[in-house]
């Protein structure tokens, strides 16, 4: 045999096993009755970049991230009081942590450090963290573009114990926000002791599988099947489910039962998932309307659509 008809061999023999590794593992199949589970926005960016960057460049991926000198837009050192209510709340920094005097539970004065904040373009929030494990929003936040701190179900209209005052036992961001502001949401909650245990996220804030579904098996997925193992909304026949994609977050409401028997959430059942046929949008909307039928109230598109 001649050099050029022994590499020709090689070259063919080196095709044929690549052609048949690749066969082998496309007819590997994702079992599509297996449940998935959530993997993180990350893992999308492996195979998405283009479609992660737009992401990246939305709202949703701030919507609530842990506190930091770098995700603290407020004044926590200059402009860092707010009297409402009688009352003046002090917003201070120290050592890199953020912290904010204020009445509390039972109207008594407290010093809460800030946990985590919520949003940070239009306005900030404020998230601490109390000893039984609950989550509450303080009662002061920041409005970007006038540079002030307002009154957030604090001291002006509030009062402890009304049932929507920040620090009430009912006012936590387990049961009033978690629902829309990140993937992959547990915890535990116990009424007797009143105590929150477990309280974990894939992944904090609005991200890819807010929208899509859990994305395990899109993950494992051979190339013929991937289509299949994710829910793209744009491509859902039924345009209301496809609406509801969006609606499960852009509405104002409760979810219609109670979740651990203890009250009802601000957004819909955590069981809920993308794609979902309507009756599984475990949910009574309840927009703020104003008198001639116009919406007044932010973040319920779905319900003006």
């Amino acid at each position: 045999m001649n050099r050029s008809f022994k590499l020709a061999l090689v070259v063919g023999f080196l095709f044929s096993i690549t052609f048949f590794i690749i066969q082998s593992c496309g007819k590997q199949q994702v079992d599509l009755t297996k449940p998935a589970v959530y993997v993180g926005s990350a893992k999308c960016q492996e195979c998405h970049e283009g479609v992660y960057d737009g992401w990246k460049s939305t709202l949703h991926p701030h919507q609530f991230k842990e506190a930091s000198p770098n995700a603290i837009v407020g004044d926590f050192e200059l402009k860092n009081t707010l009297a409402a209510g009688g009352y003046t709340s002090k917003m201070f920094k120290k050592d890199n942590k953020f912290f904010v005097t204020t009445k509390g539970p039972e109207g008594k004065e407290g010093t809460y450090e800030v946990k985590y904040v919520l949003g940070g373009f239009w306005k900030q929030r404020y998230v601490t963290e109390f000893p039984n494990g609950g989550l509450h929003i303080l009662p002061v936040q920041w409005i970007v573009k006038a540079q002030k701190w307002e009154d957030f179900r604090g001291l002006e209209k509030q009062q402890p114990g009304d049932g929507v005052f920040w620090a009430d036992k009912a006012r936590t961001y387990q049961f009033n926000c978690t629902g829309c502001h990140d993937v992959g949401i547990e915890f535990k909650y116990d009424v007797k002791t009143d105590k929150y245990e477990n309280t974990n996220w894939i992944e904090k804030s609005v991200g890819c599988e807010r929208c899509h579904g859990p994305g395990s098996n899109h993950v494992d997925a051979p190339i013929e099947q991937k289509v299949k193992t994710i829910v793209n909304p744009a491509k859902l026949h039924d345009p209301t489910r496809a609406a509801l994609v969006c609606g499960q977050c852009h509405t104002r409401g409760e979810s219609k039962g109670k979740l651990h028997n203890f009250k009802k959430t601000e957004y819909p059942s955590l069981t809920y998932r993308p794609g979902d046929p309507v009756v599984n949008f475990d949910y009574d909307t309840k927009p703020g309307l104003n008198p001639d039928g116009s919406a007044k109230d932010h973040r319920q598109q779905y319900l003006d659509y």
